[in-house]
């Protein structure tokens, strides 16, 4: 993703232990960590970037997707993801 002084940067979460990092691409280094809560356990299972909101979409094994500001990483908002016919889609996963 691109930040907002315009660097290329890339996130990353963990499964289970509720950290990220942030990396600039060119080198790797890391540039930040944070801690992150989300509702199912506080597992991150799947992170990609919608660059026309700035803003990241999360998943947590569970039937919600949580986006993120891209500066603050503050939720801005969750959504319930739901089948054709009604019924929840848990285990959201791999966003890309």
């Amino acid at each position: 993703y691109t930040d907002a002084d315009g660097n290329e940067r890339l996130i990353e979460i963990t499964w289970k232990e509720q950290t990220g990092f942030i990396y600039d691409t060119a080198t790797l280094e890391k540039l930040e960590e944070f801690e992150y809560k989300t509702g199912h356990g506080n597992q991150g299972w799947g992170i990609t970037y919608n660059p026309s909101e700035e803003e990241f979409i999360v998943s947590d094994g569970s039937k919600f997707l949580y986006f993120w500001d891209r500066d603050t990483l503050a939720e801005k908002r969750k959504v319930g993801v739901t089948r054709l016919d009604g019924r929840d889609q848990n285990q959201l996963n791999e966003l890309e």
